[in-house]
This record gives C-alpha cells, structure tokens and sequence, in this order.
C-alpha cells in the first residue's frame, strides 16, 4: 500500500514539476540532440532526489544514511545513477569514431559545464560548515574540488550538506580524461593528451587501492559505448514498439528483481536503454517537451538538491523527529517544486552562462591558431 502511493505520488510529482519547468524555461535547443535521452536525464535527477529524501528521514530518525527497506526504492538512486554513467558512454563514445579531436576545446568545454555550478555549491557548504563546525580547519575543500569529501572547518557531516552526490562526478569526470587513450586504440595515434588519460588511470589505482572509488563502475561507461555500437547497427530495426515493451520490462526487472550495481542489473538497463534511446514506440513519452525542459536542468536538480534537503530539515527549519512516514512524504511536491524552481534560476544564472562562456574561450583560442 504504502509503495504505491509513493509511486502515484512520484509519477504525479513529476507530472506538476515538468510542466512548471516548461513554463519557465521554455523548450530548450534540441539540435541534433535525442530527445528521449534528455528527457530520461530529467526523470534520472528526480529519481535521485527522491532516494536522498527517502534517506533524509532515516537519518533523521537515527536510522542512518542507509537505503530504505523496500527493494524498488532503494535500488532508485543506483538505477538512476547507473543510467546516468551510461549515457555518458553512450553519448561521448561518438568521439571515438572521429579522425581528429579538439581534446583542449573538449576538456575545457567539460571545465566549463561541470565546475561553475558545483564551485557555487562548495562555497554553500563551506557557509554551513563554518556555522555548524568547531574549528578552523578549511584544508577538506581540495578534496572537495576533486569531488571527494573531507569534514570543513570540522563539521564532520559536511557530506550531508549536499548528499554527496560530487562522488558520481569524479567518476564521469575520470570517464571524459579516459577517452584521448580509447581514441588512440581506435585510432592507432599519438596525442600529447594521453598524458591526461595516463595519470588519471594511474590516480583512479590508487584510490581503488585506499578505497575512494570501485574502479567496477566503470563498466557501466562501457556498458554505454557497447549501446552506441548496438544501436548504429540495429537501430532500424528498435523502431518497432516490441522492442518498448521489452525495455519496460527490463526496467521493470532492474528495480524489482536485481541488487544495485551489479552486472545483472546493468544488463537489464542496457537492454532499456538501447530500447530507449533507438527510439522505441511507448518509450518516445521520454522525449516530450516537457520531459525534456526537465532534462535541462537536471545537472542543476541534481547538484542543488542535497542543500535544499539539508536547509529545510537538518537546520530544524522543519523537525522530522517522531514524524508519521506518510506526512513526511507529503512534503516531496512541495521539496521538487523548490528544488526545480532554485534549478531554474541556477541554470539561468550559472549554467547557461558557463557553458557559453566557455564556447567563448574554444573559439578565441581555435582563431589564435589561424
């Protein structure tokens, strides 16, 4: 009973979220982009949001940051994430195939896109932490801007501030530093950017070995590259709506029948994702323009939403103490309105412009060489 209302609840939510982001940001530039995949995005930072609410009331109520007991709910972060790396591979994967690359224009684009908004975030968390913490030690912010974590200014629940999500960061941004050494496998070349490539590998083996990172994640980026590959062979023939049922039930499999980050269920979301983003029948919903203005905001949803949860409940603003469950998931509209209107403003404010001045950046420094 209690599972399907937070299904119903859920689905209803994004319903009311999407349509507000529409209404605010309009349809974004979808020049040769897959709709389906920037709508999935939207959906995938919602799933993620509503996992860290789920584990904001455990933690409240001194049960932890641990997952929820029903094994739909707490395989919602680890689905979402594990589509999210493999749409990285999927979509960066293209690169490979390409006879010459602008890595500088790449790599600096990437800065562009991911740091602005989560330097912002940072220096949030470092406000928190001041207030809450009970010293002067500020030294846990390098590991911050290599999107690991350490306590500030002694505040030992800085991760909470944010939820922690900079962790997904450091693998994709490892993923993007990997790709000049797939590029000259594939292409049998040299490049001086291999050296990125080279001390990333070497730096991921050393917090492998002290347990920072589980180098297996990763596959799922190559889970990603494997479905760029299905779908440019068979992607005539994923048209066809079996292949959306099909998908539908993988998904369906993956949350309810498999452990989170594990090989079985990677296999499920990769036969949904290639459904998916082919272009199969049902799964074309995903790429609504609703869905889709989501979607261009997800980076903010997902990066922003960690301190709105910790604002509105681990501040007391709104005490969790002793609250029935069911109330307490009444409040997860009213968070996801917050969280999408804040994204709004930060992807206005902040991600827009960042990217574009990064665009700026490539283009003066391609005419310098002309």
């Amino acid at each position: 009973m209690l599972l399907t209302f937070v299904t119903i609840l859920y689905f209803t939510t994004i319903a009311i979220v999407s349509v507000m982001t529409y209404k605010l940001i309009g349809k974004p530039n979808q020049n040769n982009r897959n709709k389906n995949i920037d709508g999935l995005r939207g959906i995938l930072a919602t799933m993620v949001v509503l996992f860290h609410f789920l584990a904001t009331y455990r933690v409240e109520n001194n049960m932890g940051w641990t997952s929820p007991d029903s094994i739909l709910l707490s395989n919602i972060g680890p689905v979402a994430v594990s589509l999210f790396f493999i749409i990285s591979g999927f979509l960066f994967f293209d690169l490979i195939y390409k006879d010459s690359i602008d890595w500088k224009g790449f790599f600096v684009a990437r800065i562009f896109r991911v740091y602005p908004l989560y330097i912002v975030t940072i220096l949030i968390v470092c406000i928190f932490s001041f207030i809450l913490g009970d010293n002067t030690d500020f030294s846990g912010v390098f590991y911050w801007l290599v999107f690991l974590w350490a306590p500030i200014f002694g505040y030992n629940d800085s991760y909470l501030l944010n939820s922690g999500v900079q962790w997904t960061l450091l693998y994709e941004m490892s993923f993007y530093a990997m790709l000049p050494l797939l590029w000259a496998m594939k292409h049998r070349k040299m490049t001086i950017y291999l050296l990125i490539s080279l001390c990333s590998a070497f730096s991921l083996l050393k917090m492998q070995d002290i347990g920072f990172i589980n180098i297996s994640l990763f596959t799922l980026f190559l889970i990603g590259a494997a479905c760029n590959l299905i779908i440019r062979k068979l992607q005539k023939y994923i048209y066809h709506y079996f292949f959306s049922v099909i998908g539908v039930l993988c998904l369906f499999v993956a949350f309810f029948f498999t452990s989170p980050y594990t090989y079985f269920q990677s296999l499920f979301l990769m036969m949904f994702f290639i459904a998916m983003s082919g272009g199969s029948g049902l799964l074309n919903i995903l790429g609504n323009k609703y869905f889709v203005s989501l979607g261009a905001v997800s980076y903010s949803i997902y990066i922003i939403h960690g301190i709105v949860l910790f604002s509105i409940y681990r501040t007391d603003f709104i005490s969790l103490k002793g609250m029935v469950f069911p109330y307490y998931l009444l409040m997860f509209p009213v968070l996801m309105v917050i969280v999408c209107a804040l994204s709004v403003v930060t992807y206005k404010v902040i991600e827009n412009p960042s990217i574009k001045f990064g665009v700026n950046i490539i283009n003066k420094i391609n005419n310098r060489k002309k």
